[in-house]
């Protein structure tokens, strides 16, 4: 008996779908399929789990083949059914060494039609050893309310491993007199691999430590090298007394370009009850509404190069002026272009205010190009607000804001933890500090002058070097 052309058709139909191939210049036209692949981690640690999953555009059950490329020829790992919405997930792989995936979706007769085969493109993993690193900081960390003395802040030890894996345990410990080691603390990593433990007061060396992560996930754990507090005092203010320390500071006073309303002054810096009180207030010898500015330096009686600089303030709450911590050289834009020599202005902190965008605390780096021009690097950070408590504020607390200066570059820190971090701009020359409370004329418009005079508190103020 002769079979119909049209039974034949069905007949080859199917023999083509089962052997995963397209149906292609018939009448019963095959309809497109597209898939997606990606890797959980294309930088997994040796031996660290990391899944496979992607979509089908088709949106029914369909089954799914994960492979991996030996050389020119591809071997089946895992096989798999995607869920109603055509998504799949394969799980449990691991590397030591590079692999290259894909996804291979074979055709299929669904519902009265035939859908044809897909594969998807690869992606590789690529395995790595993850890296640690740890550094033991001097004391600045001493968030609270009131004034106390620097000698009650606390050292911070901060481990980083590379890559991050957040929420990964650490585990930190401290070495004993008699060579023995002792468990100091746990934490977790964050976003940027970091890992903190905040000590208890502390003078002089503290430690040696050391930390690992938690092995996780197949992950093996990996030990940090051992580090040690080493840094040494190199100037530091408590700001007792009633007057400032003429061997220490001195008033910076003038007007300046952007500020042809207010200018700095003396009568705008006292001392008492502990802290060096910064001040904007109304000018009383000016005929027209004027300000005054507050601003301090230690150009000429100290400066150094490369080490932690560190003070511990509290700002004024409102805009229409900011309060700063920060450092400048006496060569700054001598040699244009070359900020090495020039040196820079390193903006340890700035608060514009409560409700400046993006939060009001900002880091900033100023050095002059080749045409003289002042090149300016950093911005607000958003990210300032995740280092505190919900119910903290600038203007609630002290904080201490430090900035860490190598010759590879700067690190910022709130309360010990890291702000921000670069590596532009770097000065190669000594550097003095300046402590401020300005207005200048492009913010004028947002002071609230029945607050006036405001007032930025500052408790101390401190400089640490490596003892090498």
């Amino acid at each position: 008996m002769k079979r119909t052309r049209a039974a034949m058709l069905v007949a080859v139909t199917a023999l083509l779908v089962a052997t995963g191939c397209e149906t292609t210049g018939s009448s019963e036209a095959a309809t497109g399929t597209t898939a997606s692949l990606s890797l959980s981690q294309n930088r997994p640690i040796m031996h660290e789990h990391f899944s496979a999953s992607g979509t089908v555009s088709t949106r029914f059950r369909r089954p799914v083949t994960l492979r991996v490329r030996h050389g020119a020829a591809w071997t089946v790992l895992q096989r798999s059914t995607t869920g109603p919405a055509g998504r799949y997930r394969f799980t449990g792989l691991s590397a030591t060494v590079p692999h290259t995936y894909s996804v291979s979706v074979p055709a299929v007769r669904h519902a009265g039609r035939v859908y044809r085969a897909v594969t998807t493109g690869t992606k590789q993993a690529r395995p790595v050893h993850q890296e640690a690193a740890l550094s033991v900081l001097p004391a600045i960390a001493q968030r609270g309310t009131a004034p106390a003395s620097n000698g009650a802040a606390r050292n911070v030890v901060v481990a980083r491993f590379t890559p991050a894996r957040p929420g990964r345990g650490v585990v930190f410990y401290r070495q004993l007199a008699d060579g023995s080691w002792t468990t100091a603390g746990t934490a977790h990593q964050g976003g940027d691999g970091r890992a903190y433990l905040t000590g208890a007061a502390s003078s002089g060396s503290w430690g040696p430590f050391k930390a690992r992560t938690v092995g996780r996930a197949g992950a093996a754990t990996r030990y940090s090298a051992v580090a040690s507090d080493t840094w040494v005092p190199a100037f530091g203010d408590q700001f007792t007394g009633t007057s400032l320390d003429p061997a220490k500071w001195s008033y910076r006073v003038g007007a300046a370009s952007s500020r042809q309303h207010s200018k700095n002054d003396r009568r705008a810096v006292d001392v008492g009850g502990g802290t060096l009180n910064l001040h904007v207030r109304k000018d009383p010898s000016a005929l027209a509404t004027k300000y005054l500015n507050a601003q301090i330096s230690t150009e000429g009686t100290f400066d150094f190069t490369y080490g932690m600089a560190s003070a511990r303030i509290r700002f004024p709450r409102g805009r229409g002026q900011h309060g700063s911590f920060w450092l400048q050289s006496p060569a700054y834009g001598h040699y244009p272009g070359d900020p090495g020599r020039s040196g820079a202005e390193i903006d340890a902190v700035e608060f514009f205010g409560k409700d400046y965008p993006g939060g009001g605390l900002a880091n900033f780096l100023y050095y002059t190009d080749a045409k003289g021009n002042n090149v300016k690097l950093g911005d607000v950070r958003p990210s300032a607000s995740s280092l505190v408590p919900s119910s903290d504020s600038w203007w609630n607390s002290y904080h201490v804001f430090s900035v860490r200066w190598t010759p590879q570059g700067y690190t910022f820190y709130v309360d010990g933890r890291v702000l921000a971090t670069s590596t532009r701009a770097v000065s190669d020359r000594s550097e003095y500090l300046i402590l401020s409370l300005l207005t200048s004329d492009w913010e004028l418009g947002h002071l609230d002058r029945s607050t006036l005079p405001t007032t930025m508190k500052v408790d101390w103020a401190k400089v640490w070097q490596p003892a090498s």
